[in-house]
């Protein structure tokens, strides 16, 4: 089966590549003999072994990759050997975002993509609570449509785990006018490659390794309304990109905690034992230049979540959005950044 890998793969679960490398098949093993099954396995830990070695990001820790080429060469005779195998291979790496892990343990995104409401200051709120699915786009372009007369917009992106890098620059065109959204920096192939993604005027554009691919924008329906972003530390990989780009090209204001700090991408491989293999291929750098990974996004106004009141729990951080509007703070930031076009 040809080897597909998408550009916007990574940030989270998002995309399963099948590779040309023979074990990372769709092929099974039902009906082999011993010998060939044997022969299929120790296939496919070769081949997660060669997708590290050629396109892991830390380049540097591969520094004894080579001992584990061959380490467990007879050993593997049924597909827990080869996910045990691999498992110790990626630990040895000492990267939390780099593992390996079943098909069967991947949770299915039941929660609303996106939820909206008016304010008592008539503001509108929104809530992203994931960049995974397709349904995000018409559900936002509908909330902002109805929301054209709304004095300003709050975003809140608290507890969103992130989603699709693809989906979260074409959510990102309908606040930002233009500029450049992300540069990815990272190893394909055995050498490294960058990735810019541009928002044009008309388009979304993607310059990669001398390629260039385009398709057509979301449209500026924020239009030049003031904007302030939620976050806490449970708010991460796409979701920073999404606060940060608003942060640098729209001059959006942060309020809340720091965030969790994820700023790598990662591809993502179905092994032919039912496994699937993620690992980090890239870093992530805002328009700003800054990566936050490890670091997170620093809000402008850091504010604890939550306090009672008269025995019940307010929400400090939005009142402290919405107090922002009512004394014009947030109106005035919106100058910040790139000039609305």
């Amino acid at each position: 089966m040809s080897k597909k890998r998408l550009l916007f793969d990574a940030l989270t679960i998002t995309i399963i590549a099948f590779s040309t490398f023979s074990g990372l098949s769709q092929a099974g093993t039902q009906n082999a003999t011993p010998d060939e099954a044997a022969h299929k396995h120790e296939a496919s830990y070769r081949a997660a072994w060669q997708l590290l070695n050629d396109n892991y990001l830390y380049a540097k820790r591969l520094a004894n990759w080579k001992d584990w080429q061959n380490k467990f060469h007879g050993k593997l005779r049924n597909a827990a050997d080869v996910n045990r195998a691999i498992d110790a291979m990626l630990k040895s790496l000492g990267d939390e975002f780099t593992y390996i892990y079943k098909a069967d343990d991947t949770v299915t995104v039941s929660e609303p993509c996106m939820t909206w409401r008016r304010l008592s200051n008539n503001a509108g709120y929104i809530k992203i609570a994931h960049f995974h699915s397709s349904s995000l786009l018409p559900k936002m372009r509908r909330a902002l449509f109805a929301l054209q007369d709304a004095p300003a917009i709050i975003i809140d992106l608290r507890h969103n785990h992130g989603g699709w890098v693809e989906l979260t620059c074409r959510a990102a065109g309908f606040f930002v006018p233009k500029g450049t959204l992300a540069s990815l920096h990272g190893r394909s192939k055995n050498h490294e490659i960058d990735t810019r993604i541009v928002l044009s005027e008309q388009d979304l554009i993607v310059f990669k390794d001398g390629s260039l691919s385009v398709r057509p924008r979301e449209p500026l329906l924020a239009g030049n309304k003031p904007i302030i972003v939620l976050v806490n530390e449970d708010t991460r990989s796409a979701a920073e990109m999404f606060a940060g780009v608003l942060r640098d090209l729209r001059g959006a204001i942060i309020v809340g905690k720091r965030t969790f700090g994820k700023g790598v991408a990662q591809d993502v491989y179905s092994l032919e034992s039912g496994d699937i293999l993620k690992f980090v291929s890239a870093r992530i750098v805002l328009p700003s230049g800054v990566c936050i990974h490890g670091k997170g996004l620093v809000p402008d106004y850091e504010i604890s979540s939550k306090r009672k009141a008269r025995g019940q729990k307010v929400d400090q951080q939005l009142a402290k959005a919405v107090d922002l509007i009512d004394r014009g703070t947030g109106i005035a930031a919106s100058s910040r950044g790139v000039p609305i076009m």
